[in-house]
């Protein structure tokens, strides 16, 4: 189900505004369960936090308890026969929740020149908390941005965590020069996306042997982010008639300021943890030519 309510109101005959709110939520989620598994056919146990002393973000963040003693569950042995077996898919109660507020504007200012802006604040809210396959809670992708969330086990409903929204910003504008040239700038201002850390226990910890290989999400939902980042876009161009053609000729520059924001690092406890794998793409020109006949 999808709601969409807004407002746009014409303050003067150069600016108006318009305020939004939008709410989307995913019912009747369809999963996969292994009906000859539950919860009751594993075996609890408690590890210590491993070290994720190699990760100085991390560190300095707070958001893991190096005492913390961590509970983690072992698949039965005598299911390991079974696990893969009357695997059927079928609609639960878990559910999305996705959350949006926007205000925007849209001016035109004296000599033709034009600016256009707005700021989002939003947040989705996972609850996959029907399965009973597996109480380590394994991590799967949520259904806004991808972002990796427990199917189950202690952090299944984000509805008990602080998760915050998050804001974006975005401003852009075009001014006409002399000699027939236009410039336009872009500004966007993004919250960096969710970082999930992850710790998949040795064998060799399990009591007795493992069954299956667990890997644990390590922090609450909401806790830590990427950075935010900005991006500046530059445009000039040129438009000029010969006879009944015309002609546009320009240059882009994306990421102007040449930001290096980080968009992923290795999130998995060992020893690349930390390790950037993508970031801002660095400043790039673009040369472009129309013609209209």
């Amino acid at each position: 189900w999808e709601y969409t309510a807004s407002v746009q109101h014409q303050l003067t005959s150069r600016l108006s505004v318009n305020l939004g709110w939008y709410r989307r939520v995913w019912r009747n989620l369809e999963i996969s369960d292994r009906e000859r598994i539950t919860r009751t056919d594993y075996t609890a146990f408690s590890l210590p936090m491993p070290s994720f002393a190699n990760d100085p973000d991390l560190v300095a963040a707070g958001v893991l308890d190096p005492t913390e003693r961590l509970t983690v569950y072992n698949l039965n042995a005598a299911k390991r026969g079974v696990y893969g077996s009357q695997i059927v898919d079928k609609n639960s109660d878990d559910r999305s929740i996705y959350n949006g507020f926007e205000a925007s504007f849209s001016g035109r200012l004296p000599a033709g020149a034009s600016l256009f802006g707005g700021w989002t604040l939003q947040r989705n809210i996972s609850v996959f908390c029907s399965s009973d396959d597996n109480p380590n809670g394994p991590s799967v992708t949520d259904l806004f941005l991808g972002d990796g969330v427990a199917n189950g086990g202690r952090f299944c409903d984000q509805r008990n965590f602080d998760v915050p929204f998050t804001h974006e910003f975005k401003l852009a504008g075009n001014y006409p020069l002399p000699l027939g040239f236009d410039f336009g700038a872009i500004l966007q201002s993004y919250a960096g996306r969710e970082r999930v850390i992850t710790w998949t226990p040795a064998a060799n910890l399990f009591p007795g042997g493992r069954t299956n290989s667990e890997s644990l999400i390590l922090t609450e939902p909401g806790a830590l982010y990427y950075p935010r980042y900005n991006q500046l876009d530059l445009n000039v161009k040129k438009t000029f008639r010969f006879g009944r053609k015309t002609f546009t000729g320009q240059i882009d520059y994306f990421n102007a300021l040449n930001g290096n924001a980080i968009f992923a690092q290795n999130n998995a406890i060992g020893g690349s943890l930390g390790q950037v794998t993508a970031i801002l793409q660095g400043r790039m020109m673009r040369l472009g030519f129309q013609m209209k006949f």
